[in-house]
């Protein structure tokens, strides 16, 4: 199993002061009395832990309930961009970079939560981005609500199952893009209705999870103008990264993957990591990659918080390192497809 390189009892302390504990908000009961009982914690400390297996991906074609079908308010989001956000200028001075996680999941498969990662970010309060595909969200719907729940997190969509939108027609794309939302949709009303204290704020699920995601992320990093078209037509904000920590590659090691982001990052920087059991040697790269960029000056932001702070740098088409570099997982969706 993969070890965090972060102490057991700064996690824990973490998980219990800052992830659980929240302030008691004021209620004010029939007869007109106020009240500051607490609400019912979402979830218990134990409960947001990493748990020993859970990265494992099974292989398996197994389909979760269809999210129940919601009217998603496309117009919610943020501006339209005419191709993909690859990084942010930022003014003189700011030094803020944004760490992406995806969690997606294929058709003919289950794949993981890597709650080692989350467990470090949480422990470090380090915000982040995190991309979920709407299968995933299914069949993780805790796990995908603790994230929803969580004030340092923001929710990109990721397609419902990571299909490659370059091979899709625009309804099937456009599809697979509403389901991811559905699938959002359902697992906020449901924290919604629970009532019960959010992780990290002064308030319950529903007044900190926004209604809608406003991000997106391509399956593969692929596109080409009829994807980007469909995006742009559901009101999201495609995000790419400008630092890949290749973490898919088991051969590449913590050492190795933390020194390839801290050579390559920049302020505004858009960083792609995964945790869905596919971030080989993730968790023990992340804290040195945290330590060292804050020892640079550098503050974590979402996403969102970074595009605000600055003017995004766009790109009209969608590559890994070069353009034209993810044209190689034409090939491997067809293959995918096929199963």
């Amino acid at each position: 199993m993969r070890d965090a390189m972060c102490t057991k009892s700064l996690i824990a302390t973490c998980l219990v002061t800052s992830c659980i504990l929240v302030a008691s908000p004021t209620l004010r009961a029939e007869d007109g009395e106020v009240s500051t009982r607490s609400p019912q914690a979402c979830w218990a400390a134990t409960e947001l832990a990493a748990r020993d297996g859970e990265d494992n991906i099974v292989k398996e074609k197994l389909e979760p309930p269809l999210p129940q079908s919601a009217m998603v308010d496309a117009t919610a989001a943020g501006p339209r961009t005419p191709g993909t956000v690859r990084s942010v200028r930022l003014p003189p001075g700011k030094r803020l970079i944004a760490l992406t996680f995806d969690l997606c999941e294929g058709p003919n498969e289950v794949a993981g939560y890597q709650g080692k990662i989350v467990d470090i970010l949480r422990a470090h309060s380090v915000k982040a981005t995190f991309f979920m595909g709407g299968k995933w969200m299914m069949t993780h719907k805790i796990r995908a609500q603790q994230l929803i729940a969580d004030a340092r997190f923001e929710i990109g969509n990721h397609t419902w199952e990571h299909r490659n939108l370059r091979l899709l027609s625009s309804p099937a794309a456009a599809d697979e893009i509403r389901k991811a939302d559905q699938a959002y949709d359902e697992l906020r009303r449901e924290l919604e209705e629970r009532k019960c204290a959010v992780p990290g704020r002064e308030a319950m699920t529903g007044q900190t999870a926004p209604k809608s995601m406003r991000l997106f992320r391509f399956p593969y990093g692929a596109c080409d103008s009829g994807a980007l078209a469909t995006v742009s037509q559901q009101g999201l904000v495609p995000i790419q990264w400008d630092v890949s920590s290749d973490d898919p590659d088991w051969r590449e090691r913590p050492d190795a993957m933390a020194k390839r982001v801290l050579d390559n990052v920049h302020p505004g920087s858009i960083v792609l990591f995964h945790a869905n059991g596919r971030g080989w040697y993730t968790d023990d790269a992340l804290p040195d990659i945290i330590s060292s960029l804050r020892k640079q000056g550098y503050d974590f932001v979402t996403v969102t918080e970074l595009l605000k702070a600055g003017e995004p740098v766009i790109s009209s088409s969608c590559y890994d390192q070069s353009v034209g570099d993810t044209d190689q997982y034409d090939e491997l969706a067809r293959q995918i497809e096929a199963h």
